[in-house]
């Protein structure tokens, strides 16, 4: 079965060459050195001849394609590993070539047991990677969004937190317009860095939203709510923003690929989330009130429209009865 195995690879019209392997090599060894054919030899007496074979200088190149098991006595019984190899025209497409890898395997597995055998070439582990990523990186953005709106729903209104999850989705929609934009592809930084997106990006959406929301205002008041949040909550937010990019710059210059695409992906993750939460998020939120109608609204709301500008003139009276008193 394993020279119809070779026969088979070797008349593939995707196979180059023959199929490198010591068992050609061995039978040629026992003929010329043993002057015995390697059908006439018994089990033991093949394993004795084989383990001679690989230690001579001519062979020992094999010796790492061999893996024996032992009896009690040391001597070998079987063969537990071994390798054959061929060379193969691979696809320019790596879904192309991933599927050329299942077919191997199915051809190898027409005469070798499929729990004891499989076809095995480095660049395939990184194909496969490439067919399950887009599908491994939905579900991850799905799970860690959700993730996300739990623990929202405890923390806040349900209103709220649908606003801030659809804005959440929507972020992660235009980091994949701007991995197309900047010619990035899906790989495992990308990857990694979109499932983190969801965690990095809801920190911006929140403070703002949540800012605008729990004002102590009128809910018609949004003029007065926008600007709270802009100039106590929006600086901050920019801030960190502005100091986590300027922190991830050096990546730009660096010399290896993955740094680059870290800080092209890290970039897009900042510009995008904050122009989401720092324009988008409050732009709708004025648009559309019943998004935080309720919350955070004071009692008397024609009084406290006048908190937010009453502040400084306290101050300015309080400074003016006290500049007087010094006078006196």
């Amino acid at each position: 079965s394993i020279h119809d195995m070779m026969n088979a690879f070797e008349a593939d019209e995707s196979i180059t060459g023959e199929v490198e392997n010591w068992l050609e090599p061995f039978e040629q060894w026992l003929s010329d050195s043993k002057s015995v054919q390697i059908d006439s030899v018994t089990s033991s007496e093949f394993y004795a001849y084989l383990s001679e074979f690989e230690v001579e200088s001519d062979f020992d190149h094999w010796q790492d394609e061999l893996v024996f098991g032992y009896d009690e006595q040391a001597n070998p019984i079987e063969i537990v590993t071994t390798k054959f190899y061929f060379s193969a025209m691979r696809p320019e497409d790596n879904i192309d070539s991933y599927a050329l890898r299942g077919y191997y395997n199915a051809l190898l597995h027409q005469y070798v047991s499929p729990q004891s055998s499989f076809v095995f070439v480095t660049v395939w582990v990184y194909d496969y990677f490439v067919v399950i990523t887009r599908s491994a990186l939905l579900r991850n953005l799905i799970s860690a969004t959700a993730a996300v709106f739990l623990v929202l729903c405890l923390l806040m209104d349900l209103r709220l937190a649908v606003f801030i999850v659809l804005v959440i989705v929507g972020i992660d929609v235009t980091l994949m317009g701007w991995m197309f934009m900047t010619g990035t592809d899906i790989q495992i930084i990308s990857f990694l860095q979109m499932c983190m997106a969801v965690g990095i990006t809801v920190d911006y959406v929140i403070h703002m939203a949540h800012s605008i929301a729990e004002q102590k205002l009128d809910e018609n008041a949004y003029a007065w709510r926008i600007k709270y949040a802009m100039v106590e909550t929006g600086g901050s937010v920019l801030k960190g923003a502005a100091t986590t990019f300027l922190g991830a710059c050096v990546l730009a210059f660096a010399g290896t690929v993955a740094f680059r695409s870290f800080f092209v992906m890290l970039a897009g993750i900042i510009i995008v989330a904050v122009a989401f939460g720092l324009l988008f998020a409050p732009a709708v939120m004025g648009e559309f009130r019943w998004i935080y109608s309720g919350l955070g609204e004071s009692e008397e709301p024609m009084r406290s429209h006048h908190v937010y500008a009453g502040v400084n003139v306290s101050q300015s009276q309080s400074e003016t009865d006290n500049n007087a008193g010094g006078g006196k």
